[in-house]
C-alpha cells in the first residue's frame, strides 16, 4: 500500500524554507514566491523531493533560472517517482560535494555510517581540497553539514556512551550515489556470484561476510585487486 503524500501546505512550507532560508516574507522576491505553487505540484507530496528541489532553487536567484528548473520534464514522474529530482539535486552540487556523497555508495543500504570515520575517508581519498588556514577536518564537517541540510544524509544519532555520531542515507539517495559511481563502489554482504567480479572492478569496497579473509585470499590468487578503500564489517583472522 502506497503512503499518502503530505498535504500541499506542508510541501509549500518545506520549499519556501529551503528556497528562501531565513528571509522574511516581505524580503522574498514576489516573482519567485508566485512560482512556488507550481513547484509544489511537481513534488508529488514527497518531503524528500521538496527538500531537494528547494535546496536547488536556493542557489538560483532569478525568475529565468527558476523557470529553467521547472521546465525540466523529468522532475517527478509516475515511472521513476521522485528519483529524477533527487538526481537533479545531486547534479547541482559542486564537484567536490558530488564526489564526497557518491563515495557513500560503498556502504550497504540502511547502514549506520560513522560520521567521523566518513570524513577521515574523504580526507584519505583526497576528496577534500585544503584551504589555507583551515583544517581538512573542519572543511569535511562543513561538507557533511551542507549535504545533511539538503537531505543527502539523515537519521543522525549520538551514541549514549561513546558520543559517536552516525547517520544514514535514504534508499533513493543511495540509488543516486550508486548510479553516479557505477562499479567503482560495492558492498558485499553475502557470498553471491557477483562477489568475484566486484572484488576486481571496484576501488571502494565494503565487505561483510563470514570469514572475509577467505574471499580476499581467493581473489588475490587470481590477481591483486586495486582497492583504494577496504572496510571489513566483520572480524578478519588473517
Amino acid at each position: 500500500q502506497n503512503l499518502k503524500g503530505l498535504d500541499e501546505i506542508y510541501i509549500k512550507e518545506i520549499i519556501e524554507t529551503k528556497a528562501f532560508g531565513s528571509k522574511q516574507v516581505e524580503q522574498r522576491p514576489r516573482e519567485l514566491v508566485e512560482m512556488v505553487g507550481d513547484i509544489v505540484k511537481r513534488c508529488s507530496g514527497s518531503p524528500l523531493a521538496a527538500t531537494a528541489l528547494g535546496s536547488v532553487l536556493r542557489t538560483k536567484t532569478s525568475k529565468q533560472e527558476w523557470e529553467g528548473i521547472l521546465n525540466r520534464s523529468m522532475i517527478c514522474d509516475e515511472e521513476n517517482g521522485i528519483l529524477p529530482v533527487l538526481k537533479l539535486s545531486y547534479n547541482c552540487l559542486p564537484s567536490d560535494r558530488r564526489q564526497c556523497f557518491s563515495f557513500c555508495a560503498m556502504f550497504p543500504k540502511d547502514y549506520e555510517i560513522d560520521v567521523e570515520m566518513l570524513i577521515q575517508l574523504w580526507m584519505a581519498n583526497g576528496f577534500i581540497l585544503e584551504k589555507q588556514g583551515e583544517h581538512p577536518e573542519t572543511i569535511g564537517e562543513k561538507i557533511f553539514n551542507e549535504l545533511k541540510s539538503r537531505s543527502f544524509f539523515q537519521d543522525l544519532k549520538i551514541g549514549p556512551i561513546d558520543k559517536r555520531i552516525t547517520c544514514k542515507i535514504h534508499d533513493l539517495m543511495h540509488d543516486v550515489a550508486e548510479s553516479a559511481m557505477g562499479k567503482e563502489c560495492a558492498a558485499i554482504t553475502t557470498h553471491s556470484s557477483q562477489s568475484e567480479d566486484a572484488l576486481h572492478s571496484t576501488r571502494h569496497l565494503y565487505l561483510s561476510v563470514y570469514r572475509p579473509e577467505n574471499l580476499l585470499n581467493a581473489s588475490l590468487e587470481k590477481g591483486s585487486p586495486a582497492f583504494q578503500t577496504l572496510i571489513c564489517g566483520g572480524y578478519v583472522e588473517e
